[in-house]
Parts: structure tokens; sequence; C-alpha cells
């Protein structure tokens, strides 16, 4: 996964659209920005705006990343203990399904067998929930397993808020 940098230009540009000048960053630093060829009309902006609109459009890729990794996570990393190793592809639809069916648990016939996701031979993968605390078990530990991941996202995200450039630029989620 590539990280998000500080991105100078970007930050002009988040200033003043379209701005004309002449020069390149490297560095993406304040000398540089004070060495370029201004050919724009409108005033030059200064180097502390520009930074901190340079910051916060980092904040945004880097929280932006979070929400990926999150949702990545949320969808694909989540197995019941019931079954190690075998992951449940619980995107969106299948969570709203799983919900539709915890509330009409007591109606279900049991064994109740749950596709949760398809081999490397798209053979179909299921879990077999034998009763209704099995489904007590399995839809208290998906959601606790959801609800983390959003907590911890929020927090990184929190996080982000007094971080220097350069701590945002050396930020990782090590989730």
């Amino acid at each position: 996964m590539s990280y998000p940098t500080f991105d100078a230009k970007r930050a002009l540009n988040k200033c003043l659209s379209g701005a004309k000048f002449k020069g390149t960053f490297i560095n993406h630093n304040e000398a540089e920005y004070n060495a370029l060829d201004w050919l724009d009309l409108r005033p030059k902006p200064e180097w502390l705006d520009v930074e901190q609109a340079g910051l916060t459009l980092l904040r945004r890729r880097i929280a932006d990343n979070l929400n990926e990794r999150t949702n990545y996570a949320i969808v694909n990393e989540y197995e019941w203990s019931k079954y190690p190793g075998v992951k449940v592809n619980a995107y969106l639809e299948w969570q709203f399904n799983l919900s539709e069916l915890y509330g009409s648990r007591t109606l279900l016939t049991y064994p109740y067998r749950l596709k949760v996701n398809e081999d490397t031979q798209a053979t179909t993968v299921y879990y077999e929930v034998t009763t209704v605390e099995e489904w007590d078990a399995l839809y208290m530990s998906l959601f606790s397993f959801i609800q983390g991941w959003l907590q911890s996202g929020r927090d990184l995200k929190d996080s982000l808020v007094g971080m220097t450039r350069t701590q945002l630029e050396e930020f990782r989620d090590l989730r």
C-alpha cells in the first residue's frame, strides 16, 4: 500500500485554483515555493496558507485510506471462531440479510446452512448454525468485529488532527 505524502502543487491549487507558475516541487517545501516564477495575475498565496491547505488534503487522503482499510477488513477478514480459517465475504447485502435472518432466528429450521463465501474453485462455503444460541454468538461476534474496526478507524482519524506534516507522512495504519 502506498501512503499519501504532502503535495505542495495540490495544496497551491486548493488555495488558488489553476494558478499559473513555472517551477517544480521535489521536496514540497517553502524554499521551492518561494523560488517559483509566479505568472498568475492573482496574488501569490502565503506559504503558510498553502501548507495548511496541503495538510488538510493530506489528512483527507489518509482518512480515505483508513476508510478503505476498514471497509476491506469488515468485508474480507471476519471469521467465526466455530470455523477457524474460514473467512466470511461480509459485503453489505450479506450483513443486511444476516440481520434479517437474525430477527427471524426463532422461526428457522435447524441446522441452518448460511452461505459465507466461495473457495478458489467457486465452491460455496457454508457455516452451519445449529441452535438459536449459535445465531446469537455468530451475530454478536460479527457485529463486535465490525464495531471494533469502525471504532479503531474513528480513533485513528481523530488522531490525525493534531499531527504535523512529518507525523502525517510517517503515519501507518498498523491495525
